[in-house]
């Protein structure tokens, strides 16, 4: 609605520097409802805007709420098992992740299982076998990996 509020073009609209923006945005807060703790499957993921500042979300599919967030500069394995420290230690009860993948989050949470989620599985095939295969062997797989998010089991 108002347009790509970039760091720069925000110090430019106020005539203050980039790092005063920053400084600003970092010190903003909103009081958001808390969540009642309980069982929970999380969904999580980083999203970025521009190369060094992202924000990692972590989703609960049961009840379709955002339970945590926060800012990032990198996504780290260690983000990843703060975040799910914090849900713990705020007596949720984690039943299952699913995720992106990044290496070590599988073996990251102990007892807690963990899936990577379909639209990494389908790009990753879709990486290796490309959009248009040539071989059965690809194409038999490609069926496969579009029928994998329609799929309960």
């Amino acid at each position: 609605m108002l347009g790509n509020q970039t760091l720069k073009r925000l110090s430019e609209k106020y005539n203050i520097s980039t790092r005063s923006v920053r400084r600003k945005l970092d010190k903003f807060s909103i009081d958001l409802p808390q969540h009642v703790s309980g069982k929970c499957v999380i969904v999580m993921d980083s999203c970025y805007f521009g190369r060094s500042f992202g924000v990692m979300v972590f989703r609960d599919i049961l009840s379709h709420e955002n339970l945590l967030w926060f800012y990032i500069h990198h996504e780290t394995l260690k983000d990843y098992i703060k975040g799910i420290q914090r849900l713990k230690n705020s007596s949720w009860d984690i039943q299952g992740i699913a995720c992106d993948g990044k290496r070590g989050l599988f073996r990251a949470f102990g007892d807690i299982p963990v899936q990577m989620c379909q639209f990494h599985q389908v790009a990753i095939v879709t990486r290796y076998i490309t959009r248009n295969p040539k071989l059965e062997a690809g194409k038999g797989l490609k069926a496969i990996t579009k029928r994998l998010c329609h799929t309960s089991h």
